[in-house]
Formats: C-alpha cells, sequence, structure tokens
C-alpha cells in the first residue's frame, strides 16, 4: 500500500509515524517544502517542493496569510502533479493542512483517500489568544485568527478521516467539525526515552551532574511566554533562595514559535534576564539552547523537578517525552496539561499565573524523595500505556490507514481516558 505524507516543515509530527510504517512494510513517501536529513525519514522516500510566497497587502496581514496558504498549495501541488506525471498514484494521503498544502491534493489525485492532521482551530475566546492579560487583545489579530482557520475547515470538507493528537485540542473545533475527528497521538518512543539512575552530565563550567545534585528543568522549542517562560523566569529566584544547592537547566533557542518576540530585547532570554537577571545566582544556571537529543535525554534523566507551563495551546512532545523520562513535573493548570496530569497522582498542577504556588510545590518536591519518585514512576507508566509509539501510537495510525483504504469504518470514539498508576519497572543504569 503506498502511502503519502504531506507537511512543509518534515518530518514535522510524522517523525516516527512515517519510517515506522514503512518498517511495517508500507511505500511511504512523503513532501515537503524545506530540505532535510535523509536519517530524518528512514525508509521513506522524500521530494521538496520549492515556494517562496511574495507578500500580498502588509497593510492587511490577515489576507496575506491566507494568500500565502494559497500560495503554499499551488507550489505544493506543482510537485504532486509532477509525481502524477511520472506514474505515482498513492493509496493514501496523509498530511497537516494548516499551511496550505493539502488544499488541491485531491484534485490532483481523487481516487486516494485523504487523512488530515487537524492540530489546533484558532479561537478568539477559550484557548491561548487572549488567555495572558500581560498581552492584549488586538482587533486585527482577531480578524487573522477567523482565516486561519480556512484551510483545515477545506481539509476537513475534503477528508476520509481527521485526526487530533489530543481531546483537548479536538474540543477546539465547532461541533460539526469535532464530530468527525478522531484522537490519535502521534505517540514518543518509551524505548529510548527512559530513566536512567547513573546518568551523568558536565556542564560548560566542567561541574558534573548527577542524580544526586538537585537539579530543576525546564525545556521548549523556543523559550516564549506560550511556554510559561517568563512565569518560571520571574518565580526562579525564590525557588534559588529556598534551595541554595539548587542547579536549573534550561531547554531552548531564541526564536519565536508562537506569539510575538518581546517589545523590548531581541528574545525573550534576554528581555526576562533583563527583568530579573540582578536576582538571580547564575553560576547556578545554565542556558543551552538547543540540545543534541542525546544530551537532551540526558537533561531530562537527570532531572529532579521538570516544570511544564503552556497556554492553552497545543501538548508539547517534550511533555510526554519528560514523563517517559520518569521527571517529577509540576505543570500548569491548563487545558491540554489537565488531560494528562492528574495533580497528586502522575505529577502536579499549579495555576499557570500563581508563581506562590509554582515556588512552594517546587520546594515541597525537592523535600520529599518519596513523591517524587512514586510521581516519576506513575509519570512513566502513562506515558507508556498511552503514548508509546511502538506498542499503542504506531498500530492506532495503521489501523487507521488500512481501515481507510479499506473502505472499513474505524471507531469514533475516542480511547480511554487513562487511570495513571504507579508500575515497577526497571531503569538503564
Amino acid at each position: 500500500m503506498k502511502l503519502l505524507f504531506v507537511h512543509p516543515n518534515l518530518p514535522g509530527q510524522y517523525k516516527l509515524v512515517a519510517p515506522g510504517l514503512a518498517a511495517a512494510g508500507f511505500d511511504v513517501t512523503a513532501i515537503g517544502r524545506y530540505p532535510i536529513a535523509t536519517s530524518s525519514l528512514p525508509g521513506v522516500t522524500v521530494h521538496r517542493y520549492k515556494g517562496s510566497p511574495s507578500r500580498v497587502d502588509p497593510r492587511f496581514p490577515p489576507l496575506e496569510a491566507f494568500a500565502n496558504q494559497i500560495r503554499q498549495g499551488r507550489a505544493a501541488a506543482a510537485l504532486m502533479t509532477q509525481l502524477k506525471d511520472g506514474g505515482y498514484e498513492p493509496d493514501v494521503i496523509v498530511g497537516h493542512p494548516g499551511w496550505g498544502d493539502l488544499i488541491f491534493a485531491r484534485q490532483i489525485w481523487p481516487a486516494a483517500r485523504l487523512i488530515s492532521y487537524m492540530e489546533f482551530y484558532y479561537r478568539d475566546v477559550g484557548a491561548d489568544y487572549g488567555f495572558d492579560p500581560e498581552f492584549p487583545v488586538v482587533d486585527q489579530d482577531r480578524q487573522l485568527l477567523t482565516l486561519r482557520n480556512l484551510a483545515q475547515i477545506h481539509a476537513q470538507h475534503h477528508s476520509d478521516l481527521c485526526i487530533a493528537p489530543t481531546r483537548w485540542q479536538r474540543s477546539l473545533f465547532p461541533a460539526p467539525m469535532r464530530r468527525s475527528i478522531h484522537v490519535v497521538h502521534e505517540g514518543v518512543d518509551t524505548r529510548a526515552l527512559k530513566p536512567k539512575h547513573k546518568v551523568r552530565l558536565r556542564v560548560p563550567d566542567r561541574r558534573l551532574l548527577t542524580r544526586a545534585t538537585p537539579v530543576l528543568t525546564y525545556s521548549a522549542r523556543n523559550l516564549e511566554p506560550y511556554r510559561g517562560f517568563h512565569v518560571f523566569m520571574r518565580t526562579l529566584p525564590d525557588m534559588q533562595r529556598d534551595n541554595p544547592d539548587l542547579f536549573t537547566i534550561i531547554v531552548g533557542g531564541d526564536g519565536v514559535s508562537y506569539g510575538r518576540r518581546p517589545p523590548n530585547g531581541n528574545n525573550w532570554r534576554e528581555a526576562m534576564l533583563a527583568e530579573v537577571g540582578d536576582r538571580l545566582d547564575h553560576d547556578r544556571i545554565w542556558f543551552t539552547g538547543k540540545l543534541p537529543y542525546a544530551d537532551y535525554q540526558r537533561v531530562l534523566q537527570l532531572s529532579a523537578v521538570h516544570i511544564y507551563l503552556t497556554f492553552p495551546f497545543v501538548l508539547s512532545w517534550s511533555f510526554i517525552e519528560a514523563m517517559a523520562c520518569g521527571c517529577t513535573i509540576v505543570g500548569s493548570q491548563t487545558g491540554p496539561v489537565e488531560e494528562v496530569i492528574e495533580d497528586g497522582v502522575n505529577g502536579r498542577l499549579v495555576p499557570f499565573f500563581d508563581r506562590e504556588a509554582l515556588r512552594a510545590t517546587v520546594a515541597e518536591l525537592l523535600a520529599d524523595d518519596a513523591q517524587r519518585a512514586r510521581l516519576g514512576a506513575a509519570a512513566r507508566h502513562h506515558a507508556r500505556r498511552y503514548y508509546d509509539v511502538h506498542d499503542v501510537t504506531l498500530p492506532r495510525y495503521a489501523e487507521a490507514v488500512r481501515a481507510i483504504a479499506e473502505g472499513r469504518p474505524i471507531s469514533r470514539k475516542p480511547p480511554p481516558l487513562a487511570a495513571p498508576a504507579a508500575a515497577a519497572e526497571a531503569v538503564a543504569d
């Protein structure tokens, strides 16, 4: 069976799914906009289209955003047409419609089945927009939000199956769309991501960190308010004062994945250091930037307490990866996190803006080895049971692809809500 994955930022959500299905015997091809290393998608034939949308009317960004989706869809369609002219006919197309890449796919391959990844439905109330009063609502942004959903609405109309990674993300879609969306997370590799008691990591000042060191960790693709970086940094001076031995590792780049750059400063790291830097012990903080994956994994394995704060927005892979590594997590009481963490069972939850609750919860956990061990074991059990790519998510994807290709119905009931419980298991030395 021939599968075609479509995502401008390959491998995107299909980093594990596409190679996994290729290893399972599917003939897998992928197309994207940007060049990637061959090793990023082993077993997958990758093609790249070229597209550099020109600006339309910078005085009205909503129009520009929608026009760029159409341009990107046309650029992707040009490559699809080239593949079709060469004799390529996929049985199933799996793709992310958010950037417009799938808009014309059905016209090119009308017989192919289409599975669309419905990641996030933009709303001006009840999700990320307007959540933080520090970033006030702008009318022009409301207009932009209205148009950002058009490519997804188009995809839902033409798709044989729609997938959302979490229940909370599915819940954002209007009811008529929501009824057609199944919850299937792309998964993480919990066989590779696991606790390691004898882990060691040497930091730039040559200090050697082990599990005996109280290490506080924070991780995001980029350090920005959407992932609570501003709240975390404003709390860090108090957390350092509570524990003079605390060493903090902050993983993430200085770019912007979501939201805007700070009004004063090149990036949010510099902006927050300008705000609270005079109250920090910089010798006990390591800003790593973006790390090689093996080093990032060691950071999670070293963690005594891991902080994950987020606006009501898409759930980060790093959050599930931290759970797989057995981290003791303090997360924000926001919808995407509450779906996964039950307070006191497989992690702790605090209100997003409550810095005193964050400080007190971290202090409590650092002083209670037994609680940390129990919560970390339960977090890993939850990740293995509901997000493991080998045993859970990849089989769901494979079954969905086969069912759609064969015209069979698949269950429209979302997977059952987890009942987290600690489970004894060996960990790597």
